[in-house]
């Protein structure tokens, strides 16, 4: 697992807040050997929502390294693919937004170019 997307849902290893509430500090350092976080979620009921929510990000971040992959290989079958038919693509610029049917255009001549981007 990606240690950012543990990090983000509160998995990673080590302390957490509930671990340092519920466990004092005897020791004289980081409250050794208290439950890492997912424990403490656990305590709490929270591990089911929790191992949802790391599922969904894993998808998430799945559909991105996909988009990002396709769009590197100039793919535009692949990559307007993965999208929704109601899809918007928010460009950099923040006047860039584009409704799947103009994207598709730009996007399906761009990549008959042989140039995709990354």
């Amino acid at each position: 697992e990606n240690g950012h997307y543990r990090a983000v849902l509160g998995l990673r290893g080590g302390a957490s807040a509930c671990d340092a509430a519920a466990a004092p500090d005897t020791a004289g350092g980081d409250a050794a050997g208290a439950a890492d976080s997912t424990a403490c979620a656990s305590a709490r009921g929270l591990s089911a929502p929790l191992d949802a929510l790391a599922h969904e990000v894993h998808e998430v971040s799945a559909l991105l390294d996909a988009l990002h992959a396709s769009a590197s290989r100039a793919d535009g079958a692949s990559y307007l693919a993965l999208f929704a038919p109601d899809a918007v693509f928010l460009g950099t610029d923040p006047d860039e937004r584009w409704p799947l049917e103009q994207f598709h255009s730009y996007a399906t001549a761009r990549f008959a170019t042989g140039r995709g981007w990354t």
